[in-house]
């Protein structure tokens, strides 16, 4: 933590406060093992405010002021490791899935293609599409603008996109178009962010 570090040093004097979200943001250990961390800070001379559970840590703490964030620092402790087997058993599940259906274990990006056993190949027009994208946001044009214009060939030729489908970035990457270029009128920052 560089903050203890800069306590220890005395480059945050005694009588500061430390503002934290909530009991676990100093260390995200059970109470016996993270104790040591709050001891350090509080002997400095620094006050631990947490916001969550509006609760102040002093220096002269009694035992039920650290035993009420005891509480809530192994309440969150707990938290956090069930949270971590839940995604443990969750990415287990899709990469078992995936090898039973023969794909790829992993998540990838549309911008590129991928056959289990071949080479990952980049989709040549997407990264220029994407470009395409970031050069709009950069002279102004808000994400309902540059949906018009990623969906306006596509539209030309009666196929029913919404922007609403366009959002997850899906159906950009997905349906081939080439890339319109930006328009001299009708485009300014103003107009429909």
């Amino acid at each position: 933590m560089n903050s203890l570090k800069r306590i220890e040093s005395k480059t945050i004097p005694r009588g500061s406060i430390l503002i934290v979200e909530s009991p676990d943001r100093v260390s995200r250990q059970r109470f016996s093992e993270a104790y040591p961390t709050y001891q350090r800070i509080l002997s400095a001379g620094i006050e631990i405010h947490f916001l969550s559970i509006r609760d102040v840590l002093k220096p002269e703490h009694s035992f039920t002021n650290i035993l009420r964030v005891g509480v809530e620092i192994d309440r969150a402790n707990c938290e956090s490791v069930l949270k971590s087997e839940r995604v443990g058993e969750a990415w287990s599940k899709k990469r078992e899935t995936c090898k039973r259906q023969n794909g790829h274990e992993r998540p990838r990006s549309s911008l590129v293609e991928a056959a289990k056993g071949q080479h990952i190949q980049v989709i040549p027009e997407r990264p220029a599409i994407v470009k395409k994208i970031f050069e709009w946001a950069a002279k102004g044009l808000g994400q309902y603008l540059i949906c018009d214009k990623l969906l306006a060939p596509i539209l030309r030729h009666g196929d029913r996109f919404t922007k609403a489908s366009l959002r997850g970035g899906r159906i950009a990457m997905s349906v081939p178009f080439s890339v319109p270029e930006v328009s001299s009128g009708n485009t300014s920052p103003t107009q429909r962010n």
